[in-house]
């Protein structure tokens, strides 16, 4: 009787693959959950546990941060599409403290946020651009009627920028959504918008473009990207004060390599993650590099393709600590509630899930 031949099961494991037949390579994987390929072997992520339980108003966490002050103190804060809290933990237990309720009704994104000087800025197309600080005594916005509120955010030059604008401010008269637009602050003071008065202030409509801004990024001190559905604008500071930004298109095409999924942006070692309409891309300013194509990229666009109920978000942690210090890029998506996370240092995607569904926030937080 003729002896079976067993194909022996060896790493270095190599991840989800779904652009091959899997039988045609034994050390990778058609699909595998909650599992980390590490350094030649297979690991279980880390263990999510239950933090805080639900939000008080009932509605979705959409940002996490921790920053910290002018007198060096640190504060964390949770974002809701209905809230403002702060986190505490008095003796031990975090305790969510309410610093504001935002005004009804809301877009229910994420919102883009800056930290500088010990204030924290956001804005998600709902309010008026807003910020707070370390008094926690609730949010303030600038008094300038030039800015409204926006879809994205960055910081560059000493100045803050807005791109995808509502101006006026939702709820006023006459508001009105300019999806081509880049607003900039005066340098070094983010509550005043005016040109006429400020000079180092002022806006561009990217005019010479067939699609709207997506996503807004800095890659490094002097450069950020300005995405949209179909290519990216770069934005160059020059360091002249009446003019101090100049943009020149990466690619401008009506059909490109562009941002489809808004909030799926985020940066890594000054390199961009985003996610087009053929591929995962990484990109510097200068070179794009695909990430999916050849690996997962059929599993995770199939996962793309059934999106539906929320907004697909992308994130990018540093580190999980001891045993799970390596940077990785999480790209959760609703619908079939599932994340895919790629790990830089290996190359290689898996896919999570878990009882919660997909995760509608990510970040390293710490509470005081």
């Amino acid at each position: 009787m003729p002896s079976i031949q067993n194909i022996p099961l060896k790493g270095p494991w190599k991840g989800i693959i779904s652009d091959s037949p899997a039988p045609s390579d034994p050390q990778a994987f058609d699909d595998v959950l909650n599992f980390f390929m590490r350094k030649g072997r297979i690991q279980s992520r880390p263990r999510f546990n239950p933090f805080l339980g639900a939000p008080p108003d009932g509605s979705l966490t959409r940002n996490w941060l921790t920053f910290q002050d002018v007198a060096n103190a640190f504060h964390t804060l949770e974002w809701t599409a209905k809230s403002l809290y702060a986190l505490t933990a008095p003796g031990g237990v975090p305790t969510r403290n309410l610093i504001a309720a935002f005004p009804q009704p809301n877009t229910n994104l994420p919102y883009a946020t800056e930290i500088s000087q010990g204030q924290v800025w956001f804005a998600n197309g709902s309010d008026k651009l807003a910020f707070v600080d370390g008094e926690l005594a609730g949010i303030q916005h600038p008094a300038d009627v030039n800015v409204g509120s926006a879809f994205f955010m960055t910081q560059l030059a000493a100045h803050l920028v807005l791109a995808n604008t509502i101006e006026p401010a939702p709820g006023n008269p006459g508001s009105f959504q300019f999806p081509t637009r880049v607003r900039w602050s005066k340098s070094g003071d983010y509550t005043i918008w005016d040109p006429t008065t400020e000079f180092t202030a002022g806006f561009t409509d990217l005019q010479d473009v067939p699609d709207d801004i997506t996503g807004l990024k800095s890659l490094s001190q002097n450069t950020a990207a300005i995405w949209r559905t179909n290519g990216i604008t770069l934005m160059y500071a020059t360091g002249l004060g009446v003019a101090p930004f100049n943009f020149q298109n990466y690619a401008r095409s009506p059909v490109g390599i562009g941002n489809i999924y808004p909030y799926s942006i985020d940066i890594y070692n000054n390199s961009a993650v985003f996610v087009a309409f053929d591929d995962i891309y990484t990109f510097d300013g200068t070179n794009l590099g695909r990430i999916a194509g050849g690996l997962a990229k059929k599993a995770i666009f199939t996962d793309l393709d059934s999106a539906a109920g929320d907004v697909v978000r992308g994130t990018v942690i540093p580190s999980f600590g001891p045993g799970f210090d390596f940077a990785s890029y999480w790209l959760s998506i609703p619908g079939p509630n599932v994340t895919w996370i790629y790990m830089f240092e290996e190359q290689k995607w898996v896919r999570m899930n878990s009882t919660a569904g997909r995760l509608t926030a990510l970040a390293q937080v710490a509470t005081s």
